[in-house]
């Protein structure tokens, strides 16, 4: 037989050995997806590819332009013949800026890009936020509002106003005192006296759109308390709560020796123009005693009185 004869029919039964898979196998074929989830500094690309038969690996490029620059680790797809699904999250970005990205894949028969695709980050959102010191506060004491306005839109210059709602909360924010400037932080700081409990919010004024978190300060009855001793033996305890018409009882409370308080006394106070006042004549022994206003209205939280010693 001739030679150049044997050698095709040779060549043809192995090529009969050989299994379909193996004579089909390819580089991969890559499909670059959507990308979804996207914040100010991350978002999540997907794709999908057929590994063709050979074990294959597959990442993502991506970067600010065509040339990308970085790219995610390499992971496995394994080496079946049907398309797989694959994702990665992208974090570390730059908010409000158009990224490029693609899907790679390699394998034993070489490597395939997939198509250029592109989305772009939101800007990051602008934040004012809100604390009030003290709180409770004692009626007519004085509260500091403190916060900072911090993001793209914030920093310094901005015109920012504090706005309130007082108890029972329906009527509407109202500006309180005058609008401010910002600092050189973003920082801003106001000052009002504690009338009644009030939900506090702060509002920049050349957005209406940023708006801090609404912040509820609560305001504490302000009982005062005098003890005096009198010749049988009783002593008298009395004294006022401000605002008048707020209080339901004023308890006598005495300090025990574990450093606890033990109630003995309520009194109902008289309604006066300015407070309401209370008195009453017990028999009190040798201690420390304080008095404790019990609130009648969702508008200020019980309050307590400075100590006073009584002796024997």
């Amino acid at each position: 037989m001739n030679p150049s004869i044997r050698t095709l029919i040779l060549t043809a039964a192995l090529a009969c050995l050989i299994p379909a898979s193996a004579l089909a196998a390819a580089k991969p074929a890559v499909t670059t997806g959507a990308a979804g989830g996207i914040s100010p500094n991350a978002a999540t690309v997907s794709g999908s590819l057929n590994p063709n038969g050979l074990v294959t690996t597959w990442y993502f490029q991506y970067g600010r332009t065509k040339s990308y620059g970085t790219r995610t680790t390499a992971q496995d797809a394994g080496s079946g013949a049907k398309r797989v699904p694959v994702s990665a999250t992208l974090t570390g970005l730059a908010n409000k800026t158009t990224y490029h990205y693609r899907l790679v894949a390699t394998n034993s028969r070489g490597t395939t890009f997939g198509a250029d695709r592109t989305f772009k980050t939101p800007e990051a959102p602008t934040v004012s936020t809100i604390a009030a010191a003290p709180n409770p506060a004692v009626f007519g004491q004085t509260v500091q509002v403190t916060g900072f306005l911090a993001g793209p839109r914030g920093g310094a210059g901005k015109q920012v106003a504090l706005e309130a709602q007082a108890f029972p909360f329906t009527g509407g924010f109202q500006q309180v005192g005058n609008t401010l400037v910002t600092a050189a932080d973003g920082g801003y700081s106001f000052v009002f006296n504690a009338l009644i409990g009030v939900q506090l919010r702060v509002v920049d004024r050349s957005n209406s759109s940023i708006v801090s978190p609404v912040w509820t300060e609560n305001v504490a009855l302000r009982p005062s308390l005098k003890a005096k001793r009198g010749s049988s033996g009783r002593v008298r305890f009395s004294g006022h709560v401000r605002p008048a018409g707020s209080t339901s009882a004023v308890v006598i409370q005495r300090r025990t020796h574990r450093g606890g308080w033990k109630n003995l006394k309520a009194i109902l106070p008289h309604k006066g123009s300015t407070a309401d006042r209370f008195g009453k004549r017990m028999r009190a022994r040798h201690g420390v005693y304080r008095a404790v206003a019990r609130t009648k209205s969702g508008g200020y939280v019980e309050g307590v009185s400075r100590r006073v010693r009584v002796r024997r």
